[in-house]
């Protein structure tokens, strides 16, 4: 063996954090997406939710219509009634009587159970109006988390985020507190401010949240389409559920319906599937 052979020790570098930056083709991507996650919201809370107050509305009513009448008191068969071309004897009364109060007691325990499948149909039916909206805000909001994540890598991005999502938090717990003690709630009286408030808000929280992400842009992509293409599944199933077992009028429900909102909720999730994978 020679003992001059040198050894040469090569040391390799890993880059830092904020060298992990995204492709210019990543970056119009995510651009697309906050202006995707900006349209997206706008119909969640305009159209849509005017659409769905409007058929929350007829489907109460239409709860409301088949409760109509519970009250009325049942009116008494022939069969139950006494003859009358002869006098009654005790034993064929007391059978009348047991009768009656069976058959009173039966449509009476029949009104009750109408009733409270009449109400279970309200909290159905109110549940999936309402989840069909949080569930498309909710994508609204992945695709903002996405957006921001892909727009750059820079550490001040993620200290901005850091700051951001406390104090839009904050910022958020205390218009409510304000709204809950003037308004209460009332949504006839809001002023209009209160939504688009609430949506940048929320824009500003979640994008937050991308902002302390951008070192992944490329995934957080990749999960946001993924959880497009899951919530338009969730909203094709909470109006299945509403018509099912929240009598919905289902007049204007039919399988071309079912397949417009799967299709156009999941349309971007696809896209940016497929813009992904040549990022």
């Amino acid at each position: 063996m020679d003992t001059g052979q040198q050894f040469v020790i090569n040391t390799i570098f890993v880059a830092g954090d904020d060298d992990v930056k995204p492709t210019g083709r990543l970056r119009a991507v995510a651009v697309l997406t906050l202006l995707v996650s900006f349209a997206w919201l706008y119909v969640t809370w305009e159209p849509m939710y005017r659409w769905t107050q409007k058929t929350l509305m007829f489907g109460e009513l239409h709860i409301a219509s088949g409760m109509m009448g519970l009250q009325k008191p049942a009116p008494i068969p022939d069969a139950y009634k006494p003859p009358k071309d002869r006098k009654e004897t005790r034993a064929e009364k007391a059978k009348r009587r047991a009768e009656l109060k069976r058959l009173h007691a039966d449509r009476k325990q029949q009104a009750t159970d109408r009733r409270l499948a009449a109400q279970k149909a309200q909290v159905v039916l109110a549940a999936g109006a309402y989840g069909w909206l949080a569930v498309a805000s909710l994508a609204g909001f992945f695709l903002t988390i996405a957006g921001c994540s892909g727009l750059s890598s820079k550490g001040w991005l993620r200290r901005i985020g850091m700051y951001l999502m406390p104090l839009s938090v904050v910022v958020c717990g205390a218009i409510g507190w304000y709204i809950q003690k003037k308004y209460s709630w009332y949504e006839t009286l809001l002023p209009g401010w209160v939504k688009p408030c609430g949506i940048g808000l929320g824009m500003a929280a979640f994008g937050s949240i991308g902002f302390m992400l951008n070192r992944h842009g490329r995934g957080v992509h990749q999960m946001a389409a993924i959880g497009v293409i899951v919530a338009a599944a969730l909203s094709v199933a909470a109006v299945w559920i509403a018509v099912r077992w929240g009598q919905m009028p289902s007049d204007q429900i039919t399988v071309a319906l079912y397949t417009k909102i799967f299709v156009v909720q999941s349309a971007y999730g696809w896209l940016l599937l497929l813009a992904v994978r040549f990022t």
